[in-house]
């Protein structure tokens, strides 16, 4: 059956560059754009293709995966989703609560089978933030403000000495150096090599600037790495306890690396990969670890206390811009919503998963483009549950 998926993969890939519009294109869907289905087909397949460029750091499928109960509903919410569904980029909407699966629909226009590896994008920040929490409870790291003062990887960078909450809340002082994906010198983007080759750049050297929040993509490939170092040979046993044991993946799961690079050199990405039903694996156990208050949980409360305002200046109106507060690699403080504990994951392109913790509701949502009604689908039935 995979190798099915494959053919059907490739010849749909073939299909799409054939195609003039696929000539020229950028690497990634502008989030301005107004794109018709061909354009949409084309960069579904490309983020999943993605991961052909890059050697993967896997996690195998649990003996004894969690299982789901179901108990879907149908109501006038359902309606304007399947819509959301047909008409948009929209592929997948899950919605958790009861300690079941009550809403589960997924496009019929895209390619979307159940075991399929999705693309999270930034999803792979925060999921990293979930794994620090362990690393910490564990024993691997000491605590939040510990300071990154023993890796001598990143020794004479501006993240050298730097408190690990200072890191996660992108407040790292690093706003001269890096916004997002890029460098600000214009040379280069955070993922161009392991990041060995990175902290031989000129202006990763510089000096601290005043602490702000500066949203990038390279403090938590840090954070990923520094993981790595401080639990060495343990390390995949420290996923497997996570993602095996405790969340329970029904299959495997994975974040990206460089290939041909040696793991002391830096090259995991913070770019994950899991089936649409993991994602919501993942984002149950943060909710049970939370209302549970075990040490991981004690550890995402901390996170909270601790956010930092983002003031972002963009004037559209993205889950990611909405989103006013940032905890450790978590979104938080949406509208409507500031003092109740819901938090979330943001990935490019129009993944967004909230969690609320405190009326025990998940929505996970996929999609290929922002062009869907977000705060219909995923903001207002989360602030609805208060």
């Amino acid at each position: 059956m995979k190798s099915y998926y494959k053919i059907i993969f490739v010849i749909l890939i073939i299909t799409c560059f054939q195609k003039s519009f696929a000539q020229n294109l950028p690497d990634m869907l502008p989030q301005g754009a107004n794109p018709d289905y061909e354009t949409l087909r084309y960069y579904h397949f490309k983020y999943l293709n993605r991961t052909s460029y890059y050697d993967k750091v896997s996690i195998k499928a649990s003996t004894k995966p969690y299982e789901f109960k179901f108990n879907l509903k149908k109501n006038d919410e359902n309606k304007f989703i399947v819509n959301q569904l047909d008409k948009t980029a929209l592929t997948s909407y899950l919605k958790y609560e009861d300690n079941q699966i009550t809403m589960d629909m997924k496009s019929n226009k895209f390619f979307l089978e159940d075991d399929l590896q999705l693309y999270g994008h930034s999803y792979g920040k925060t999921i990293t933030s979930y794994i620090l929490g362990h690393a910490i409870c564990d024993g691997y790291i000491d605590s939040l403000d510990s300071k990154i003062d023993d890796w001598n990887l990143i020794k004479g960078s501006i993240y050298d000495n730097q408190k690990i909450i200072d890191v996660i809340n992108m407040t790292a002082g690093d706003q001269k150096i890096v916004k997002y994906q890029y460098f600000k010198n214009g040379k280069g983007q955070v993922s161009d090599g392991s990041l060995k080759f990175l902290m031989m750049r000129e202006d990763i050297k510089q000096e601290i600037s005043k602490k702000k929040y500066n949203y990038n993509g390279l403090t938590a490939n840090i954070i990923l790495n520094y993981i790595y170092f401080k639990t060495q040979n343990n390390f995949s046993y420290l996923l497997d306890k996570i993602f095996k044991d405790k969340v329970g993946i029904k299959n495997e799961v994975y974040f990206t690396r460089h290939p041909n690079q040696n793991l002391d050199d830096g090259p995991i990405r913070a770019v994950f990969y899991a089936t649409r039903y993991d994602y919501l694996r993942i984002a149950r156990a943060m909710l049970n670890d939370w209302n549970n208050d075990t040490c991981v949980g004690k550890y995402l409360k901390t996170l909270y206390k601790n956010k930092i305002k983002k003031n972002e200046n963009r004037q559209t109106q993205t889950p990611f811009v909405l989103a006013k507060a940032y905890a450790g690699f978590f979104h938080t403080d949406y509208p409507g919503m500031n003092n109740r504990h819901v938090m979330g994951m943001d990935g490019y392109g129009g993944q967004s998963l909230l969690i609320d913790f405190d009326n025990k509701i998940i929505i996970a949502v996929h999609a290929i483009h922002e062009n869907y009604n977000w705060k219909k689908i995923v903001l207002i039935p989360i602030k609805k549950s208060n």
